[in-house]
């Protein structure tokens, strides 16, 4: 029952992707532009935006809009992802952060994070106060975020 009331959320949201329009970014960047400027009238439904004056604050946008959509697509077209990553400046970091997430599923940590009361709860006695376990757990995982961030 309690995983259908925490489900409510996530549902409500999905059924109002449904409502919602596409965004007038993505609208204009597939040339779609009066149906990016009725998105954009949708969005910001003010009273100015009926108005003479809100209507060109509108067209101003979808000008800009349409503008770096350009800069993007030149920017895109200019430089692809693979000849980035083929950069020595850029493979070596990625490479690094590849192997320190290797290192650390290995470590031992994540079943450490896991199973940590119970192997602290058997390592401390069973006359012990669970807490005790608890408050252990939680300065070991305080030490090692405070160690990951050095």
């Amino acid at each position: 029952m309690q995983a259908f009331a925490c489900a409510t959320i996530p549902l409500a949201g999905h059924i109002c992707l449904f409502v919602a329009p596409e965004s007038p970014r993505f609208l204009m960047e597939k040339g779609r532009t009066h149906a990016a400027k009725l998105a954009l009238t949708w969005l910001n439904p003010s009273p100015t935006a009926v108005a003479a004056d809100g209507e060109a604050a509108i067209d101003n946008e979808l000008v800009q809009m349409a503008h770096a959509c350009q800069q993007d697509k030149e920017m895109t077209d200019a430089v692809a992802w693979w000849r980035l990553i083929r950069r020595r400046s850029v493979l070596k970091p990625i490479l690094i952060g590849c192997m320190l997430m290797v290192c650390d599923q290995f470590s031992g940590n994540y079943p450490i994070q896991a199973y940590g009361v119970a192997l602290l709860d058997q390592a401390l006695g069973k006359g012990s106060k669970q807490t005790h376990a608890y408050n252990a757990l939680i300065i070991i995982n305080g030490a090692q975020f405070v160690s990951a961030r050095i």
